[in-house]
């Protein structure tokens, strides 16, 4: 599990699932924001604080 401030992710888009409780977290995860993008994650959780992906 990884909490909110161990993701590095930018332009972060968060889909819930209200139907199963989960929330589905996506976005791009390159660390210098103006370069090119090197990789898109997804992650999921069912408090938003916690997170597997």
């Amino acid at each position: 599990m990884l909490k909110n401030e161990e993701i590095q992710i930018r332009d972060p888009f968060v889909l819930p699932d209200t139907r199963n409780r989960i929330y589905y977290l996506y976005g791009s995860t390159d660390k210098n924001i103006w370069g090119p993008g090197t990789g898109f994650d997804a992650y999921t959780s069912t408090d938003l604080l916690n997170w597997d992906g």
